[in-house]
């Protein structure tokens, strides 16, 4: 075989050689996804095998920089609850004093002019929605406050179906992993053209 021949062949196994590795590297993140034993050895996917410790990680994370208490009291804090219950408090005041009024007198309601009626709906309507922000703002915190969202991450990430998260991941980071694969190819070429090197300047 002539010299030059090698210098061709050589740096294009190291190069398919090193994508091969790292093709494989970046499949052996999720695969096999069920424990698999190979001469006596356990195989799974890192992915799969450690689902668990990723998703203890990844929930307290998102409880303590992502998605803090704090963070969602402050959002809460913004939402507009007096234009969304309004309505729902006229409906429920207006049924509450027809029926009060009814139950101290039934003919109290006939002599009752519709002006004072609507007045005395409109004070109520109008003290409920003044201490509204407090009683959110009570009941959000305590809400918040109890809300376990490293639990909720954890649970979600454990019960979910492993092929799903795979193509997420992968999707997700496509380039990156292809990216990874092709630097396999040129260092492998790269090393197989300094082996080529060394052995001619050492003949």
């Amino acid at each position: 075989m002539p010299d030059w021949t090698l210098w061709i062949i050589t740096p294009l196994l190291a190069g398919l050689i090193g994508w091969f590795t790292n093709w494989l590297a970046v499949k052996m993140l999720f695969r096999p996804r069920i424990s698999k034993r190979i001469l006596g050895f356990s195989f799974q996917g890192v992915i799969p095998k450690r689902r668990s410790d990723i998703a203890q990680v990844v929930g307290k994370t998102i409880e303590q920089e992502l998605l803090t208490h704090g963070d969602l009291q402050a959002a809460l804090k913004k939402v507009d609850f007096q234009d969304t219950l309004r309505p729902m408090l006229q409906e429920k005041i207006d049924l509450m004093v027809k029926e009060k009024i009814a139950s101290i007198n039934p003919m109290l309601m006939a002599f009752l002019p519709n002006e004072l009626l609507e007045k005395i709906k409109k004070t109520i309507l109008d003290e409920i929605l003044n201490t509204l922000p407090q009683i959110i703002d009570k009941l959000g915190d305590s809400f918040i406050k109890s809300l376990p969202i490293s639990e909720l991450v954890i649970q979600n990430i454990n019960k979910f179906d492993l092929a799903r998260l795979e193509k997420m991941i992968v999707d997700a980071a496509n380039k990156e992993f292809k990216f990874i694969e092709y630097l396999g190819a040129v260092v492998g070429v790269i090393i197989g053209l300094v082996q080529m090197i060394i052995m001619t300047l050492y003949k």
